[in-house]
C-alpha cells in the first residue's frame, strides 16, 4: 500500500462486492458518513419527529435501533446508501462491485460501472436494499435473514410504506419491496 494511501477502517470489512459495515456506530461517529441532505424532503427523515415515529413501530433493541438508523440514513442522504440486508456502504445506483483498495474504493465513480435496471436504482432509493441478491434474501429466506436483521426490516415496512407516495410508484412503474416483504 502506498504511504499516503488510506488503511480501511476497522469497522469495514472488504468483500467481492465492495466493503460492509461490521461496526455500525463507530461508522456514524466518523467522517465517512455522509451529509445529511440540503433537500427539505430529505432531511425530514432525519428530524427528532421522524425518528420519534419510526421507534414506535419496532421494539427497543439493539437490532431495532440498528434497523432504524439505517432507514433514517438511507433516506437522508443523497447518494450514499447502507443496504439493510447485507450492511454493504454504496452509492444510489452503484451495482455490486469489488476495488482493489479502500483508496480505489473512496475514489470510485458509479457512472462508469455497469447500468443497473431502473427497477433495482427504485428500490435503492426506496429501501436501501442494494442488489436483487439481497432483495431475494429478505423476501424468501426469511428465517435466515431474521438472524440478520431482517425482522426489524419487515416490521419498518409498513410504516416506510406509507411515507412513500403512490404517485413515485406509478410514475416509475417499479415495484416497493416492502409489499412483498409483509405479505400487503
Amino acid at each position: 500500500m502506498a504511504a499516503n494511501e488510506p488503511d480501511t477502517p476497522s469497522y469495514l470489512s472488504p468483500s467481492p462486492v465492495g466493503f460492509h459495515i461490521t461496526d455500525l456506530q463507530a461508522f456514524v461517529r466518523s467522517s465517512y458518513l455522509a451529509p445529511v441532505s440540503q433537500d427539505p424532503d430529505k432531511a425530514d427523515w432525519a428530524t427528532e419527529a421522524t425518528a420519534s415515529q419510526f421507534s414506535q413501530t419496532v421494539p427497543k433493541s439493539p437490532a431495532g435501533d440498528a434497523a432504524l438508523q439505517l432507514v433514517i440514513i438511507n433516506k437522508s442522504r443523497d447518494t450514499d446508501r447502507i443496504c439493510p440486508s447485507c450492511r454493504r456502504w454504496y452509492k444510489f445506483g452503484e451495482p455490486e462491485r469489488h476495488y482493489q483498495s479502500f483508496s480505489d474504493f473512496l475514489k470510485r465513480n458509479i457512472s462508469n460501472g455497469p447500468a443497473m435496471s431502473a427497477e433495482q436504482r427504485e428500490e435503492q432509493d426506496l429501501s436501501g436494499i442494494c442488489s436483487q441478491i439481497c432483495m431475494d434474501a429478505l423476501v424468501e429466506d426469511p428465517e435466515e435473514t431474521d438472524k440478520n436483521h431482517g425482522m426489524e426490516i419487515r416490521r419498518l415496512g409498513s410504516w416506510l410504506q406509507k411515507r412513500t407516495t403512490r404517485a413515485k410508484e406509478a410514475q416509475t412503474g417499479a415495484k416497493i419491496v416492502w409489499e412483498r416483504i409483509i405479505g400487503a
